[in-house]
């Protein structure tokens, strides 16, 4: 954390100018000044009660709080806040991903908010993941966009990639399929093996928070076996429904996926659920759908470039 700290140190990331958008309570003669850090254990409260983190399953009580910058930090990520006189208002997730993924070596920004949607706050923010990513030895700062986020984060720099992401659903049901399974054992992260479907990204969080030492959510996993290409199945149950992160090698061919969702199916099947819900990278789709997902929306990946 302090090498952290003196790398946000190294250029001043205070207000020098008069904010002419979204916040007209600044005025000439008194200029708030924004000061970046990284989170401290005595911020939880005022992290969780001012609602600064858009994660669902941290949101209950600041010890969960804790146990995510743990598992952050982990992996090697951090979690950055903003002071305004000694207030927080605002705060970003970052993760880097240097493993196979399917987008390639980047850091995800899992998280970026700040008090009444502050545009300067945010952007302060960014300032200081970029100079932290940079640090870290990559080029890309990518994030996707919560509903509504895309034209502020636009503004704020980010542009849309091609690589669309679709969210889909399905009712679980038995499938013939090629498969071999077996219920997965092993917690240690499969680095050989890219995210190819999950709404928790990047995948390295994904397994962090469901297969961790404390997991934060009740998760099955089963690795499935199609030919030569291996898959890995997580399905864990957030409030009634299934959500499924799929592990795979990117190059793996529509059929080799296909059977791995028949066979990841027919588990949620036998566990009776009711419905699985996915985030899945659009060049996949072709499988998902001949598997009788259901595409309810897209939503695009943001890239910024850290340099």
């Amino acid at each position: 954390m302090m090498v952290i700290q003196e790398i946000i140190k190294e250029k001043p990331l205070h207000i020098t100018s008069v904010l002419i958008q979204k916040d007209f309570r600044r005025h000439d003669d008194c200029i708030p000044k924004l000061r970046v850090r990284p989170v401290r254990k005595g911020d939880f409260e005022s992290i969780v009660e001012t609602d600064l983190t858009n994660v669902p399953y941290v949101k209950t009580k600041p010890a969960n709080f804790e146990r995510y910058l743990n598992v952050i930090r982990g992996i090697g990520g951090e979690i950055l806040v903003v002071e305004e006189e000694g207030e927080i208002v605002g705060e970003a997730e970052m993760v880097p991903q240097p493993d196979l993924s399917v987008a390639g070596p980047h850091v995800f920004l899992v998280n970026l908010t700040s008090r009444e949607n502050d545009r300067t706050i945010k952007r302060e923010l960014l300032r200081a993941c970029k100079r932290v990513a940079k640090s870290w030895g990559f080029s890309f700062l990518d994030h996707i966009p919560s509903p509504g986020d895309l034209e502020d984060l636009k503004m704020l720099g980010f542009t849309v990639t091609t690589a669309k992401q679709v969210l889909l659903k399905v009712r679980p049901k038995k499938i013939a399929n090629l498969a071999k399974i077996e219920e997965e054992t092993s917690k240690k992260y499969p680095s050989n093996l890219a995210l190819l479907s999950g709404e928790i990204r990047p995948g390295k969080l994904s397994w962090a928070l469901v297969l961790g030492e404390q997991p934060f959510i009740p998760t099955k996993a089963y690795r499935i076996r199609v030919g030569r290409f291996d898959f890995i199945s997580l399905l864990s149950n957030e409030g009634g429904k299934l959500h499924l992160s799929l592990f795979g090698v990117p190059a793996s061919g529509p059929g080799e996926i296909f059977n791995a969702l028949g066979a990841t199916l027919t588990m949620a099947d036998s566990l009776g659920a009711r419905e699985i819900r996915t985030l899945a990278w659009a060049r996949y789709l072709c499988s998902f759908e001949s598997a009788e997902f259901e595409a309810t929306s897209q939503v695009p990946l943001l890239r910024m470039r850290v340099d």
